[in-house]
């Protein structure tokens, strides 16, 4: 990986760990192991100078019930020094309401532990942009672009249900300076994903550009 940065001159800001999506810890038999995972994770990140490690709580690994959460939280501090020490910061995508977000992230240290905001499942879910960023604004530290159908599924952007003016004028409010990643639609005519890709950089463009 480091070998790959320097020779492109890129930066990896940012991970998701979709496999925490795919087998969360409390569904399986062995949780430690896939705890473990996390573990080697952090410190795999802090050896290649990537600042976040995006946990998504969402489809498959949505919390729904008091006692997940309670569990995810208790299991999930356990990391906190890994974090320090490694110089990481473990970010939640989560599709809680607010009020609700808001609360579970008041159990975590901010200095090590954030919000991933993704606009498509915000949008999917018909959550007003306004009031998540009025209540956990201050925990934004990585943001995911995506345009999705309110309940449905994404699209390109400008074609769905996301909000993306209202999503940059809320950034600007944080003073959000960090990256902004694409996680756009795949296009419908075979391989042709980059002009797809192309499509959705020129229409962030030009909203930013206003």
């Amino acid at each position: 990986v480091k070998k790959i940065c320097k020779k492109y001159k890129i930066m990896i800001n940012s991970i998701t760990a979709d496999f925490f999506m795919e087998k969360p810890f409390w569904k399986q038999k062995n949780q430690s192991r896939y705890l473990k995972k996390i573990e080697e994770l952090i410190e795999k990140c802090g050896s290649l100078n990537i600042k976040y490690i995006i946990l998504p709580l969402v489809d498959n690994s949505s919390i729904k019930d008091k006692a997940t959460e309670n569990k995810v939280i208790r299991e999930l501090l356990k990391f906190e020094y890994k974090l320090l020490i490694n110089d990481v910061i473990c970010l939640f995508e989560s599709d809680f309401a607010p009020k609700r977000l808001l609360k579970f992230l008041k159990s975590f240290n901010s200095e090590s532990y954030g919000l991933n905001y993704d606009l498509g499942n915000s949008a999917g879910l018909d959550y007003d942009i306004d009031e998540e960023f009025n209540s956990c604004g201050r925990y934004i530290k990585n943001v995911h672009l995506k345009d999705r159908l309110k309940n449905g599924h994404s699209v390109r952007f400008g074609h769905g249900h996301a909000d993306f003016k209202k999503l940059f004028n809320n950034l600007k409010k944080i003073r959000y300076s960090d990256a902004l990643i694409f996680q756009s639609s795949r296009s419908e005519r075979k391989d042709n994903d980059l002009k797809e890709l192309e499509i959705n950089i020129n229409y962030v463009n030009s909203l930013m550009s206003k």
